[in-house]
């Protein structure tokens, strides 16, 4: 009978707790289960959106560091020799006065009589030596006090070339590239042409004497 009654009591105590095990799974439970799942989501979420900006954040500032890349600074060829800055100039007699205003980024000249008035900025350099050279300039004004015998033409735009020689601390000699097989009095001596590439060939130090680059007959200009 004890063994009996034993038995009895434990059947009668065995579903105690699958009734507990069963109250895991209720309704309530199961949705309050639910319910932090969408919360969970959303932190981890948020939590790689946080991780995204961080590394974006680190590549952006590494991008600011290193520097964006530019161009390469245009070929100028040698070094402007800085002993060319300044105002030179020469009276040569009968109304004929030279003057070169040279800055290290664009050669001007005043001239009188049959000489040309331009202005050039700076765009290739050939030192033959520390006194010698010529300057590649493409022309933005150009007039000339022949142009009351000679065919009006425009020279802006175009490539030309300053020669200098025997510089020193007060004098240099001067000169504009000039076609020298042709009368400066009666037609135009103009040896410039359209391009840079083209005015770095036709001025090279090789081809000094075909465009009076020995400056035959001129004299220096002084410093003023």
């Amino acid at each position: 009978m004890f063994r009996k009654n034993a038995l009895i009591r434990c059947e009668g105590y065995i579903p105690r707790p699958l009734g507990r095990l069963k109250r895991i799974c209720t309704p309530s439970q199961t949705t309050l289960r639910e319910q932090h799942t969408p919360l969970l989501a959303a932190g981890l979420l948020i939590r790689n959106v946080s991780s995204l900006f961080v590394v974006f954040t680190l590549v952006m500032g590494a991008l600011l560091f290193m520097g964006c890349p530019t161009d390469p600074p245009p070929d100028r060829g040698d070094a402007f020799n800085s002993g060319l800055t300044g105002t030179w100039s020469a009276d040569f007699g009968n109304g004929y006065i030279d003057t070169y205003k040279i800055t290290d980024s664009t050669v001007t000249e005043e001239g009188t009589g049959a000489m040309a008035h331009s202005t050039g900025s700076i765009e290739y350099v050939y030192n033959f030596s520390s006194i010698a050279g010529v300057i590649i300039v493409k022309f933005t004004t150009y007039t000339d006090d022949l142009s009351s015998v000679l065919p009006s033409y425009s020279l802006v735009g175009r490539y030309s070339a300053v020669y200098f020689n025997n510089l020193t601390a007060t004098s240099v000699k001067l000169g504009t590239a000039t076609d020298l097989s042709k009368n400066y009095m009666t037609e135009s001596t103009d040896a410039s042409v359209t391009t840079l590439e083209d005015a770095k060939e036709r001025f090279k130090p090789t081809n000094i004497n075909l465009w009076g680059g020995e400056l035959t007959g001129a004299g220096p200009l002084t410093k003023q």
